[in-house]
């Protein structure tokens, strides 16, 4: 590679191309320059050397003013980079970057600008570094430290045109790479995207230093606090003390988050792991997330929640939307072995809210319970209507902990999805209406030993659940499929597909639907004389009719009972399977 030329540093300086990544410049210590690789030393047009112009890297007095009064000479000549040689930058006041200006160091842990415990900030924006309303600006490359002098202030961010009203001309086309942010447990976000669009923020590494959970912690990772087109990707998140990413929306004019793509990133150790938040405010009604995708990240030992989608709301109109076509996808979240063993999945979204085209598929989530005194499990959904849950790997080792839990929800389709030990249930349906439960395996549940059923019901209408597959690992004594005694309707059972252990001579029973359908499925198992259904639908008045459809063809009878019947026939060496109606 030759030296750069004009038209490479012109591209440099609109932040085209990357210094670092796409040329291959470096930090020459012995040359105290910035070359090309294996090339010359490269031509200084362009590049303004932050030392050189007579900033201070000792760190022993502030070079807030100086290095302001550069980054802007440089955006009044159209721009171009400013490069801070290896050393510690005292600040003491936000350092702005201009139009078409990149502030490049000589590396994360190289170029350190530390911060005051005080930093003064700009009509509105506080932060270490930052750009207002600007475009094309670029930080890359260096360590912004808050940890040594407990500095109270955001760390690297984007703000709109006036940030003391969150209005005026959004920054656009900026980016934040290869950049180190060493937090203070405050209310600070270590890069923070306010409302800033067709921004990159890529390969950083934040570390919050809070090793543990921390009530009450306002301190955020990477927070997209509105935006479109906004993508986060490469990052390592560590030790922050409340969520590690979080793209949330507010009260502002146009704070919704649209084209939002967050992927594969690392998240350590925070309360949350990636936190979205839609919202409804009387000023500016319901911003929601728009297009958001989540995909191919890792979350591990999250404090409270791995990943979480929730709302803000109040007052927003019954059946609002605030998520249309969210994408949760291949992400790896394990929240096991983190003493509380939180939730490593949920949606919640309150009793108004409603979602369009949403899906989560291909994760593998590994929890536990949820807050004490609230029903949920290594997965949970409430109110999450519309929502499509398809092949995902979720699995509980939390003896109190179901392994999914969907309170009233409507519409929901859980699909091919693989379920294993639930120390509760596999999968809770609590006020649930028109949805599917098609095609899972449940390998193991009620390892608690508390009596647990793999599919409790509760209130559950118009729904499907064909062809599960239920492996039981756990104690015996439990059922497959199991309503309440509350209003269940219109559910249908149908090839499942029960594979159990044999517990003292006789395999367990399964029990469908249980639930008050008018009609569904039963297996009698090999050996067996009798099955029952229990369904409060039956009683004296009300025909129940039986037809079997596989198995060793045999003369059986029916015994009604209140609330239940039973089919009776001869024992056989095979399973027999049984289609049953109640009702005309």
């Amino acid at each position: 590679m030759a030296n750069l030329t004009p038209a490479e540093l012109a591209r440099l300086a609109t932040n085209e191309i990357d210094p670092v990544n796409d040329l291959g410049l470096v930090w020459d210590a012995s040359a105290t320059v910035l070359k090309a690789v294996a090339v010359g030393s490269l031509t200084s047009t362009g590049i303004v050397n932050a030392v050189a112009a007579g900033i201070d890297n000792t760190g022993a007095t502030p070079m807030s003013d100086a290095l302001n009064g550069l980054l802007a000479g440089v955006e009044a000549t159209g721009g171009g980079i400013v490069f801070l040689p290896p050393g510690v930058y005292r600040n003491d006041k936000l350092i702005q970057v201009g139009n078409n200006t990149t502030l490049l160091g000589a590396g994360r842990g190289a170029t350190v600008i530390r911060s005051d415990a005080s930093v003064e900030g700009f009509n509105g924006a506080y932060g270490s570094v930052g750009c207002i309303g600007k475009r094309r600006a670029s930080i890359r490359s260096l360590t912004v430290d808050h940890a040594t002098n407990s500095a109270s202030t955001n760390g690297i961010c984007l703000w709109p045109g006036d940030p003391e009203t969150a209005t005026g001309v959004p920054s656009s086309f900026c980016s934040i790479i290869d950049c180190e942010v060493l937090g203070f447990n405050s209310h600070q976000y270590l890069i923070w995207n306010r409302n800033a669009n067709d921004t990159l923020i890529a390969f950083n590494h934040l570390n919050g230093g809070v090793p543990a959970y921390v009530e009450g912690s306002q301190q955020e990772g990477i927070e997209i606090f509105g935006g479109r087109r906004v993508t986060v990707t490469g990052n390592q998140v560590r030790n922050v003390g409340n969520a590690g990413i979080y793209p949330v929306t507010g009260d502002f004019p146009g704070h919704l988050l649209q084209d939002i793509l967050i992927a594969g990133n690392s998240v350590f150790g925070c309360r949350a792991g990636i936190a979205g938040l839609s919202s409804f405010g009387a000023a500016n009604g319901t911003q929601i997330l728009d297009r958001v995708q989540i995909r191919g990240n890792t979350v591990q030992r999250c404090w409270r929640l791995g990943i979480a989608l929730t709302h803000a709301g109040g007052g927003e109109p019954a059946g609002t939307v605030v998520m249309r076509d969210v994408l949760v996808d291949g992400n790896t979240v394990n929240c096991e072995n983190t003493g509380a063993s939180p939730m490593a999945f949920v949606v919640d979204l309150g009793p108004s809210a409603t979602t369009e085209g949403c899906l989560f598929t291909g994760n593998v989530f590994a929890g536990g319970q949820s807050p004490a005194g609230e029903n949920g499990g290594a997965v949970s959904a409430y109110w999450a209507h519309n929502t499509a849950w398809r092949g995902n790997s979720i699995r509980t080792a939390v003896a109190t902990s179901h392994g999914v839990y969907v309170y009233r929800s409507n519409n929901v389709a859980f699909e091919a999805n693989d379920v294993t030990g639930a120390g509760l249930s596999a999968l809770v349906l609590d006020h649930v209406d028109g949805s599917r439960v098609v095609g899972n395996r449940f390998a193991g549940w009620n390892t608690g030993d508390s009596g647990q059923n793999a599919i409790p019901m509760y209130a559950v209408t118009n729904t499907v659940i064909a062809g599960n597959s239920f492996v039981q690992s756990g104690p015996a004594g439990t059922f497959c499929i199991q309503g309440s005694d509350e209003d269940c309707s219109g559910i249908i059972v149908s090839g499942n597909f029960p594979q159990y252990p044999v517990a003292d001579g006789v395999p367990e029973p399964l029990r469908a639907p249980g639930a008050n359908a008018n009609r569904g499925e039963v297996v009698m198992p090999a050996g067996e004389g009798y099955v029952t259904v229990e369904n409060n639908r039956v009683h004296d008045l009300v025909p129940v009719q039986v037809t079997q459809v596989d198995g060793t063809p045999a003369p059986f009878v029916v015994r009604r009972a209140a609330g239940q019947f039973s089919i009776v026939r001869l024992a056989t060496a095979r399973a027999a399977r049984y289609c049953w109606s109640i009702g005309d």
